[in-house]
């Protein structure tokens, strides 16, 4: 093979080849199952694959001739590829006896082999200079998730969260440096650029508070705490840990003290706007709402109920993915419109809200939750997924 242009290959974020030939994939439409087997070829290109391995990968129900369907879709593949080497008999795929493998003469340029080589020459740099551009150069070319059009592939989702790691490992390096070297605003400028999956590292929002209180930002550092630990309840329904509790102490010791008017307080506390549909708060603000219900259970009129909806992926090896978190804001939205006024629900974990829910009694709360259960099932449009629910009366 002569006078092949390198194939310049994209693994983050959305997959694509290019050269100056040709660009795959080319428009909107893609095959996905073609894209898979190239992609998996490509993560593994070290190694020759057995045609069993792939055909495992890339079908997940029983096929009656399996050889047959991954020899077609090999070479659809080949003739997919050969647009980038004009002129030329070239298989990007090559069969050896039982393996198939990427054609290891064609080179490639990989962003997730640019991205490996930053990461170990920061790890064996000599100083922390050397070592910050390199973790510096390895977050330039981390453009988002591993694959992330085809996070619903099981080997697909182990490789980007090994790639997260390491993103975050490069993220939490340099905002070491930059905090030794006082460059504060930098780090504002790098924790709000990372993407939702990353904000769920607790420790790159320590680094942004310490940055907002050195520069005296006290107010800011204030609503962003609150804003860190609304993130955190709502989608991981956890609570943030003693380190982070230990800079909001900070906050509180350095913000300058004022005092207000008991009309000033009762328009901080009240609702921007007229209230519509059920009330939702963080998880530590519905956990004191429920210890006061059990507190005054015993003489309120109507019975409070705990219940707790959970979507369920029936797919077993299924991780949380973009399409839960859509099902989960319909979801949100329905609680909303569902319950009345005086009813609390909160996100508690990834896949599940809980709800207190006034009613005179159970036949009461039934209602509803059928009336949740029915309305998330006609917008429902994942068959694999599905409403669970369970509820318990609260007690005094």
């Amino acid at each position: 093979m002569k006078n092949i242009q390198p194939l310049q290959i994209k693994m983050f974020e959305k997959f694509t080849v290019s050269n100056e030939h040709f660009e795959y994939p080319t428009g909107k439409k893609k095959n996905k199952q073609l894209s898979t087997l190239v992609a998996y070829l490509l993560a593994n290109r070290n190694i020759e694959v057995s045609r069993e391995k792939l055909f495992e990968t890339l079908w997940t129900e029983e096929n009656s001739n399996p050889g047959g369907a991954l020899r077609n879709l090999v070479y659809r593949a080949r003739q997919a590829f050969a647009p980038f080497f004009p002129q030329q008999k070239v298989d990007c795929i090559l069969l050896k006896g039982n393996t198939y493998a990427w054609n290891p003469e064609i080179p490639c340029v990989l962003d997730i082999d640019v991205f490996d080589d930053y990461y170990r020459k920061a790890g064996a740099a000599k100083d922390a200079d050397e070592k910050y551009e390199n973790l510096k150069n390895a977050i330039s070319v981390y453009s988002g998730d591993f694959l992330s059009d085809m996070q619903d592939e099981e080997w697909v989702t182990f490789a980007s969260m090994y790639y997260q790691r390491k993103y975050m490992e490069c993220i939490l390096g340099v905002c070491d440096y930059l905090k030794a070297h006082e460059r504060f605003e930098e780090i504002l400028d790098l924790v709000d650029s990372v993407n939702k999956v990353e904000r769920m590292y607790e420790k790159i929002h320590e680094y942004y508070l310490e940055a907002l209180l050195a520069m005296g930002q006290f107010q800011r550092a204030m609503d962003y705490y609150y804003y860190v630990v609304d993130l955190f309840y709502c989608k991981l329904g956890v609570d943030i840990t003693g380190t982070l509790h230990d800079v909001y102490t900070r906050i509180v010791q350095v913000i300058p003290d004022y005092k207000v008017s008991i009309r000033n307080l009762e328009d901080r506390l009240r609702e921007d706007a007229q209230p519509s549909g059920s009330f939702y708060c963080n998880y530590e603000v519905f956990k004191n709402i429920y210890r006061f219900n059990a507190r005054s259970i015993r003489r309120a009129r109507n019975a409070r109920f705990l219940i707790l909806l959970t979507l369920e992926d029936r797919r077993a090896s299924a991780a949380p993915s973009e399409t839960m978190e859509q099902q989960m804001e319909m979801l949100k939205q329905i609680i909303f419109d569902q319950l009345r006024r005086n009813d609390v629900f909160t996100r508690f974990s990834a896949t599940q809200f809980s709800i207190i829910l006034s009613a005179q009694n159970e036949n009461n709360c039934m209602i509803a939750i059928n009336r949740i259960v029915q309305k998330f099932d006609q917008k429902n449009k994942q068959q694999d997924i599905r409403i669970l629910w369970d509820v318990k009366q609260i007690e005094g």
